[in-house]
């Protein structure tokens, strides 16, 4: 192949990465704040902030603005924006609600790149609030300008010292970062984190939200590397989609724990319920944790709670597992966290021989083996740190609690620095409840400076550990391969067929389906019409969908007949669900516990129903429709599992498209599916990936040699690494709404299972509209045609779903793919600062 040359291409990653209107650097790292406001008088916001701005030195500078003093704390004051004369990257603005309009414009003529509003008078007061912030929120759009508040407490960046709040006081450096709608939230976690010493990556507070949102905030904190997890306290949702796309793809790296509001229209709400045994049996908020759930993040119930959760996260990793070792120095403490914790989900370790033993050689002859650990009441600091390192060493322990109550021979100062080292030795949780006020208070100084998170009480403590592995046990479930699905040849559901009966009802008027009607439904979905002969030992089963406004179709799953309004044993999730996200589902409900029984004798129908939950969920993301569906009871006994009772309704027949509650979570995207014919190979299938399909994906890097790993990746990548299941889960279960991977695969001519030859990703960039491309070929099938399909198709799929640009980096001596890209229609340049050629195709123009 003929080497080309390129010319040099100047400024072309600023316009290939350029920052547009989302762009938050202005708001985080501003070289130039202009405080819009700034006065001398004695405890008022303007001067709060100034002064936050100008003793927390950030590395910038700062120009108060107020146009009757010609210095404002001993800085020079301007009259306006526009008399500083330099370019203001950050207006913080804490005048009247009614002037803000105008500087907002003021700001944009200037090109000030982002705002502060800390002026309240907005949404919040009312109709003319509320135009107010939308006058001004569409003046700072026409200005690609983005907005923090209005109404918020501000922000702090701690490892910059950055200070743009009303706070009093400045958090020291962390790697927690906390996001809240509420000042008086962000005040009162202010408050508590200088008193506990708990540190922060960032701390912000959003206020009415209008334009910089949870998303932005989440994906920031996301790439920040001074965060390892994320703290929020919600109020409102704001736009459902964005938060669950952007909480999902960061949540498998740093835990996000949420605290929610009161119950309100703001935070989550339900359309009602028709007819329905479903209608009060949930709340906004159990809708809202199980939306949570299904996007990895850890919802908590108290306030205490998120306090408890930012500090530990702060200073403790994570637990792998829900089984806890307890050490105390009396029983009473030691049962109620037992209780706390087993009443919760969690389980107490069971104690290895060789745990046993060790704590039988430093432990008095009259101990009684087992977990809770009592090393007695006349336990000294001696024999506190000797047991405590016994225990921490036992494998089938996933967390250590120490209690200690301030009896006998207990000193809770000389015990803390005893086992203060024991922090920096552990990968598992180490927490303490160190019992008492004034004489325990040195001992939890000591042991918060060490990083070890103290608890007056320890149920609390146990408490806490619950909601820690629930974390990691909700990740898991989300990034677990599951099964294989049916959904080809004569198991696919025949979905026209139920087209047909919607369409048929809807044109005669009718929101309700006839049993039969129904019936028919549910069988071409392959769920069973027919109830098993009846058996003494049985159960029966809710399964429901009802709509939400801001999240969609709900999936319900419980125990139903006459136990449904007894217990309310239900649990909820959002559709689509693969076969581990169905078993996570009904692992949460107490009548999995009965199906999984010995007594019951049907342990061998859950499979199935998590089979019935995967394929009631595909009928409920292909028929947007349908409104309501309530199968009640579902009947599970050994003699297998049928409908007795069954209730479908649909949209009013008036209802538009656009109107449907949009899914929360965007389905596998069958629309891009294609049959490709390849010279050499035959038909190949090209078609978005799937979870299920990580057992491909592993076999398919095996193929790959060095050369081809090192042009896809620009630097070696071990095989042992590129097929761990941690990297391939972040492949396989993407979210199709960010990005999209097609794979192509080559069918078994032999019909067994197929293999794939070749990936095509294409991912949306942050801050633009704009996507990557990137595609990896097996050796043994480069040269026929398949990048040349792939890329063709990513550009289809960009036109499709309204991108701006595909751009790409490619290496020089990648003569294949820049030959690809040529042929497709990509513009080339070579950026010799960067040693790659920039590859563009402009889908605005073409």
């Amino acid at each position: 192949m003929k080497t080309k040359s390129y010319q040099p291409l100047f400024n072309f990653t600023n316009a290939y990465r350029r920052f547009d209107r989302r762009s938050l650097l202005p708001v985080f790292q501003p070289g130039t704040i202009a405080v819009i406001g700034a006065t001398e008088k004695k405890d008022s916001v303007g001067r709060t902030v100034l002064w936050n701005l100008i003793s927390h030195p950030f590395g910038g500078t700062v120009f108060p603005v107020n146009p009757n003093r010609s210095s404002v704390l001993g800085v020079k004051s301007f009259p306006s924006v526009t008399a500083i004369g330099e370019k203001i990257d950050l207006a913080v603005i804490v005048t009247p609600a009614a002037a803000v309009p105008e500087i907002i414009e003021e700001c944009v003529n200037q090109q000030v790149g982002a705002a502060v509003i800390i002026s309240s008078g907005f949404r919040e007061s009312g109709e003319e609030g509320m135009a107010r912030e939308q006058a001004i929120l569409q003046c700072a759009h026409q200005g690609n300008m983005r907005i923090l508040g209005p109404n918020c407490f501000g922000l702090m960046m701690p490892y910059s010292g950055l200070n743009v709040s009303i706070g009093r006081g400045m958090v020291r450096p962390g790697n927690v970062g906390f996001l809240s709608q509420s000042g008086a939230i962000s005040a009162a976690m202010l408050d508590w984190g200088i008193r506990e010493q708990v540190g922060f990556s960032a701390f912000v507070s959003m206020g009415n939200m209008s334009d910089v949102d949870w998303s932005d905030l989440i994906y920031y904190l996301g790439d920040d590397p001074h965060t390892h997890s994320i703290v929020i306290y919600l109020q409102s949702i704001g736009h459902a989609r964005s938060f669950l796309s952007a909480a999902r793809e960061i949540a498998i790296s740093k835990p996000i724990v949420v605290l929610t509001g009161r119950e309100n229209e703001s935070v989550g709400r339900r359309l009602p319920v028709i007819d329905s045994s479903i209608a009060g049996l949930v709340t906004p908020k159990t809708v809202l944790h199980a939306v949570f759930r299904r996007s990895g993040v850890l919802p908590v119930n108290q306030l205490v709670d998120l306090f408890a959760m930012a500090e530990i996260l702060s200073k403790q990793p994570q637990t792998r597992g829900r089984r806890l070792t307890v050490v105390s120095n009396a029983w009473g403490p030691a049962e109620q966290a037992v209780e706390w914790l087993q009443k919760d989900g969690g389980q107490v370790a069971t104690l290895s021989p060789e745990t046993i033993e060790g704590l039988k050689n430093v432990l008095p002859a009259d101990w009684r083996p087992g977990n809770p650990v009592n090393i007695l009441r006349d336990a000294d600091a001696e024999r506190y740190r000797k047991a405590v390192e016994v225990v921490l060493k036992e494998k089938e322990s996933d967390g250590t609690l120490v209690i200690l109550v301030p009896q006998a021979m207990a000193n809770p100062t000389e015990t803390a620095e005893q086992i203060k080292s024991f922090s920096r030795l552990q990968h598992k949780p180490f927490l303490v409840s160190w019992m008492g006020g004034h004489g325990t208070a040195e001992g939890k100084a000591i042991l918060n400076r060490a990083n070890i998170p103290t608890f007056p009480f320890p149920d609390t403590a146990a408490q806490v550990f619950n909601y820690m592995w629930k974390y990691s046990y909700n990740l898991q479930g989300l990034f677990e391969t599951p099964e294989l699905p049916a959904d080809s040849g004569s198991t696919a559901p025949k979905r026209q067929k139920v087209a047909r009966i919607i369409d048929a009802a809807r044109q005669a008027g009718r929101t309700e389906l006839t049993r039969q009607e129904a019936l028919r439904i549910i069988a071409a979905y392959h769920l069973p019409v027919i109830p098993p002969k009846a058996a003494a030992k049985s159960c029966d089963i809710i399964f429901g969908v009802f709509p939400d406004p801001h999240f969609g179709p709900v999936l319900l799953f419980g125990a139903g007949g006459n136990q449904l309004r007894i217990y309310r044993d239900i649990s909820l999730s959002l559709p689509p669900l693969t076969t581990t996200l169905a078993r996570r589902m009904m692992e949460q409900t107490r009548i999995y516990q009965v199906l999984g029984s010995e007594e019951a004798c049907l342990i061998g129908q859950i499979a199935e129903l998590a089979s019935l939950l995967v394929k009631f969920s595909h009928l409920v993301v292909e028929q947007r429709w349908i409104r309501e569906i309530e199968i009640n009871p579902l009947v599970v006994n050994p003699n297998g599992i049928g409908v007795k009772s069954l209730k479908i309704h649909l949209h009013a027949p008036d209802m538009t498209p656009e109107e449907l509650p949009r899914l929360a979570i965007r389905p596998y995207p069958s629309q891009y599916r294609w049959d490709y014919e390849i010279r050499d190979m035959g038909t190949v299938k090209i078609r978005p990936i799937r979870p299920e399909d990580e057992p491909l994906m592993a076999k398919f890097h095996e193929t790959l040699s060095d050369q081809s790993v090192y042009l896809r990746y620009f630097h070696p990548v071990a095989l042992k690494q590129r097929v761990a299941h941690e990297r391939l889960a972040r492949i396989c279960f993407i979210d199709y709404d960010r990005e999209m991977l097609l794979v192509v695969e080559r069918p078994d001519p032999n019909g067994g299972e197929g293999e794939i030859v070749a990936v095509g990703r294409l991912n949306k960039l942050r801050g633009v509209n704009d996507a990557e491309f990137a595609i990896t070929i097996s050796d043994n099938y480069q040269r026929c045609g398949l990048g040349t399909a792939l890329l063709s198709k990513l550009v289809e799929i960009g036109r499709m779903e309204k991108v701006d640009r595909i751009v790409a980096d490619i290496l020089p001596e990648n003569r294949g793919m820049i030959a690809v890209s040529e042929k497709v229609g990509f513009k080339m340049q070579m950026d010799y600062e960067e040693q790659v050629v920039k590859a563009v195709y402009d889908l605005r123009t073409k």
